[in-house]
């Protein structure tokens, strides 16, 4: 990969709000996912240049705020826009009660003056939820499907098959290493990199397992694997396109789709999650 330019350095104030959020990023919000960060930002990274910032989190180790400042100062200086996106993700789209915090994103340009929330996510009167759905398996789905919707409502449609992408893959994990466990974590793990496998992998690795699931085939099969990688490759398409025109009406068209394999793929999770492989007979 091409290596980017030198950035200037930073103005000590600047510098100064950089590390008060990395500080309080590391103590709040410590379990943050580093990799949806970047997806709904729309930030390029090359990770090879950021290669403790996971690591470090994932084993608690003592550089984690250093690697935390030194990649969300990067997203800072080279691009604000997606710095905004990332930090509104970060904190929940609301601006937490701390002057610290509040300071520091008014001395980045991230807002201005003494909001509650963000600004990039006013809601919309009357929303129309695109993944319509009531019930989840924990707070962490009810957040990004949340995110999802309120992300459609705010007409940021690019990064809408972005978080949809993210959301099946979590789920596909979810599943797998519920009914799998340890007994056979190279499913859905890379031990040598130490990650789950990418989405494309999981589901390979989920349809030549097809047979294990055949005792809830009427969620988990051929057919979900095949809309699962339909997604899949929509979301890396926005991702990765320079140029989006992804509008309102081809984000819509698939409103029904992806609500019924979002509830299937909970229903699926629940499932697995209570009775697992002693179903497997």
């Amino acid at each position: 990969m091409t290596s980017r330019p030198e950035r200037k350095p930073l103005e000590p104030r600047r510098r100064q709000a950089l590390a008060y959020l990395s500080d309080y990023i590391c103590k709040h919000e410590y379990n943050t996912d580093w990799t949806m960060a970047v997806d709904v930002s729309g930030y390029v990274v090359d990770w090879d240049s950021h290669p403790r910032l996971t690591r470090a989190q994932s084993f608690h180790d003592d550089d984690y705020p250093h690697a935390v400042y030194q990649f969300i100062s990067e997203v800072f200086q080279e691009n604000p826009n997606s710095f905004k996106t990332m930090m509104a993700y970060i904190l929940h789209q609301k601006i937490p009660d701390d002057p610290g915090v509040n300071g520091a994103l008014t001395t980045l340009g991230v807002i201005a003056g003494d909001p509650s929330t963000f600004p990039i996510l006013m809601p919309l009167a009357g929303p129309l939820r695109l993944i319509d759905v009531e019930t989840f398996p924990d707070d962490f789905y009810r957040e990004i499907v949340g995110l999802i919707n309120r992300t459609y409502e705010a007409a940021i449609y690019p990064v809408v098959p972005i978080l949809i992408r993210k959301l099946l893959e979590n789920l596909l994990v979810d599943i797998l290493r519920s009914y799998y466990g340890t007994d056979d974590v190279s499913i859905f793990y890379d031990a040598d990199h130490g990650k789950f496998h990418d989405f494309g992998i999981l589901i390979g690795n989920t349809r030549s397992r097809l047979n294990d699931f055949n005792w809830c085939k009427d969620l988990v099969n051929d057919e979900l694997l095949r809309q699962l990688d339909k997604y899949r490759e929509q979301g890396n398409a926005s991702a990765h396109s320079i140029t989006t025109t992804i509008g309102r009406e081809e984000i819509e068209k698939n409103r029904e789709q992806v609500t019924n394999i979002t509830r299937k793929l909970f229903k699926a999770f629940l499932l697995i999650s209570t009775e697992g492989r002693s179903r497997n007979v």
